[in-house]
């Protein structure tokens, strides 16, 4: 039997709802800003980089600089921003 890392797998699970509640028991954020950072549109401050890596167990500078370090969960969501945006064109095409 192999060991299977499990700690990507919980990541991954987290709803943007989950990491906001969790990094305001830390310090207070506002939802948008989670968001923002989820789907690539603002990059977190070093210190709200530090608090997301003991929430999601994502290294911070992965947080801070996710072109360079492969984060999951700013993978998953700005995926899901460029799919919804491709449904709006459509939509719009379609018109």
């Amino acid at each position: 039997m192999t060991n299977i890392d499990t700690s990507s797998i919980i990541v991954v699970m987290m709803t943007i709802k989950d990491i906001y509640v969790a990094i305001n028991k830390i310090s207070p954020v506002h939802y948008d800003t989670i968001v923002k950072i989820l789907r690539r549109k603002r990059r977190p401050s070093p210190e709200l980089a530090k608090n997301l890596e003991k929430v999601t167990n994502i290294p911070r500078l992965a947080w801070l600089y996710p072109d360079e370090y492969y984060n999951p969960l700013i993978a998953q969501y700005s995926k899901k921003e460029k799919q919804n945006k491709s449904k709006k064109e459509q939509k719009l095409d379609n018109g």
